[in-house]
């Protein structure tokens, strides 16, 4: 799975991390608005 996932480009992989780690305890709506922050910034 490791290698899998090292063939995504690592801001990708990085911005899931954080989600994963921001989000806790969020709502779900809090947690998918959150996300999609994380992942706007790692594509720009």
């Amino acid at each position: 799975m490791a290698r899998e996932i090292s063939l995504f480009p690592q801001a990708t992989v990085l911005a899931d991390r954080r989600s994963i780690i921001e989000t806790r305890g969020l709502t779900v709506q809090e947690g998918l608005r959150l996300d999609l922050m994380n992942g706007v910034d790692a594509n720009s």
